[in-house]
C-alpha cells in the first residue's frame, strides 16, 4: 500500500532509486519508483489491531493516538488520511507526507 501500486509513479520524485522491489509487491504487480515500502494492507492491519486491542484489553477507542518516526511517520500521515476521525491525534517525528499523498483516497 502507500507508495507502491498502479499510481506509484505519481507519488515519487523522478530519478529515485527503484532498483529493488518487495516480494509482497511483486505478487500484486505494484513495483514503482518508491519501492521502499511493502504492498501489505497496512490499513487492514491497523484496523484489525485496534479491534483486537480494544476487545482484549479494554482500550478506549476514543483515546487512541498514532505515533511514528521517519518511515513510520509517513505511514502515520497515510493512516490518518485514510481513517479520518479514528484517532484523537497524531504525532510524527522527522516525517512528511509523500508527494501525492497530501490528499487521501477520500479526498481529505
Amino acid at each position: 500500500v502507500g507508495a507502491n501500486g498502479p499510481n506509484a509513479n505519481d507519488m515519487c520524485l523522478p530519478d529515485t532509486n527503484h532498483t529493488s522491489c518487495h516480494t509482497s509487491c511483486f505478487a500484486v504487480g505494484g513495483c514503482g519508483q518508491c519501492s521502499w515500502s511493502s504492498c501489505y494492507d497496512d490499513l487492514g492491519f491497523v484496523d484489525a489491531l485496534i479491534q483486537e486491542v480494544t476487545a482484549l484489553h479494554g482500550v478506549d477507542p476514543e483515546r487512541m493516538y498514532l505515533l511514528g518516526s521517519s518511515n513510520g511517520g509517513m505511514l502515520v500521515h497515510y493512516i490518518s488520511q485514510e481513517m479520518p476521525g479514528r484517532f484523537r491525534g497524531i504525532i510524527t517525528v522527522y516525517a512528511t507526507p509523500l508527494i501525492g499523498l497530501r490528499e487521501g483516497r477520500n479526498g481529505r
